[in-house]
């Protein structure tokens, strides 16, 4: 079929000075890319795909560099020498890593699978620089060790108009929880990890991960003025929730706690503030065998310690999987001694029913219903402090918020 479009486009891995814009088509297609700073696309660039991956489709990447900073631009897909008529997107390049920049994001997470729920308009409405989506992208539950099928869930999540055109004009950072990696509880010792990974990593505009390519966990990083944001993979690593706690028991691994460490560290010296993305709820007390982090209570304990020990204060967390709006201060943060609290905001659902995981949270948690979503502004105007502003919403509504600043201790 000619100029036949599978997926996307959809963008993400925004820099400063850099984007991806990824878009899957019939097999044997390809596709060239306009870019301009106008919405009319006047002379604009026309740029070849750079990374193709060929299967039952064709999935097209577009890596576009040497882009100017704060700029917004638009896209359009041409195939055989016509654009394809609506999928023009937009996306705006980040302010310069390690200046003072105030933006805006919207943090979320958990949709039924080819959800057009009114959300993802009410998302888009925001105008974020960013999308971080905290996980369950879809409720496939795959659990197949065939990568065709990953990528059909991928495909159900972008044939929902509302979710297209967001994630067609707003870039995404994503990271995958149980339901969108393998299935419900799913941990990395599963037959299809390898599938789950690759296909990840062919379909989604994503940061460089950490550990290269192929069979590696997906967790990844990035930089917003003064901010640096963590992605975490608590899926595809992690020991199985049933293992009995102890030293052994990781939700991380080894190799990505090791790596977590470093840019806490670094992040202290460095940053005005690390955003740590946890798809699993950090709070809650501790309980054997659970999916979240208090079924890996001593690792929790060993993290905590760690921030403790180091006087790291300028960290917060985001997490999702319990469908929930909820906010805390680090009043109600662990681990067992107290050690290591900070303040976690907990933003969900976009489109499933409620549930509740986890202990008190200072604000929340609310389980009224779907359509929920976080805003977290960030005002940094070059000073020794950084305010952060978390907005709890409901379809546009505020539902709670709280204000919180934070300060590298080495300033």
């Amino acid at each position: 079929m000619a100029n036949e479009i599978l997926f996307g486009p959809w963008t993400g891995a925004v820099t400063a000075d850099s984007a991806t814009v990824k878009v899957a088509v019939g097999l044997n297609q390809t596709a060239q890319l306009k870019l301009s700073r106008g919405s009319d696309l006047a002379a604009a660039q026309t740029l070849p795909p750079n990374r193709i991956s060929v299967s039952e489709m064709t999935v097209l990447g577009f890596d576009l560099t040497g882009l100017s900073p704060d700029t917004e631009y638009h896209y359009a897909l041409e195939m055989g020498g016509t654009l394809v008529a609506g999928k023009q997107g937009r996306f705006h390049t980040f302010p310069p890593a390690d200046a003072p920049a105030s933006f805006k994001l919207v943090c979320a997470g958990d949709a039924k699978t080819g959800s057009n729920h009114e959300v993802f308009d009410a998302v888009r409405n925001e105008n974020p620089l960013f999308l971080l989506h905290l996980g369950d992208l879809h409720y496939e539950d795959v659990n197949s060790t065939h990568t065709k099928k990953y990528r059909q869930a991928y495909q159900k999540v972008l044939d929902a108009p509302r979710q297209a055109a967001l994630y067609r004009n707003v870039p995404i950072a994503y990271m995958w929880d149980d339901h969108d990696y393998l299935c419900n509880n799913s941990h990395g010792q599963m037959p299809g990890r390898m599938a789950a990974r690759r296909a990840y990593q062919e379909c989604v505009p994503h940061y460089p991960l950490v550990e290269g390519s192929g069979d590696v966990a997906i967790y990844q990083a990035f930089t917003v003025g003064r901010v640096r944001f963590l992605l975490t993979d608590t899926r595809s690593a992690r020991s199985p929730q049933d293992d009995d706690d102890g030293p052994g028991k990781s939700m991380l691994g080894v190799q990505q706690k090791k790596w977590l460490k470093e840019e806490l560290l670094q992040g202290r010296d460095k940053y005005k503030l690390v955003v740590w993305v946890n798809s699993v709820p950090w709070i809650g007390v501790e309980e054997e065998h659970a999916d979240e982090w208090c079924g890996y209570a001593m690792e929790r304990a060993e993290l905590g310690k760690f921030l403790t020990d180091h006087g790291i204060r300028n960290v917060c967390m985001l997490s999702a999987d319990a469908h929930m709006l909820a906010i805390d201060d680090g009043r109600n943060n662990h681990p067992p001694d107290g050690a290591g609290g900070f303040p976690v905001f907990h933003p969900s659902p976009l489109d499933r029913s409620n549930s509740e995981k986890g202990k008190r949270y200072f604000l929340g948690p609310d389980t009224t219903s779907r359509g929920q979503y976080g805003v977290f502004v960030i005002n940094d105007t070059g000073g020794a402090t950084v305010r952060v502003d978390w907005i709890g919403k409901r379809m546009g509504n505020v539902v709670n918020n709280m204000s919180l600043s934070f300060d590298s201790p080495r300033s």
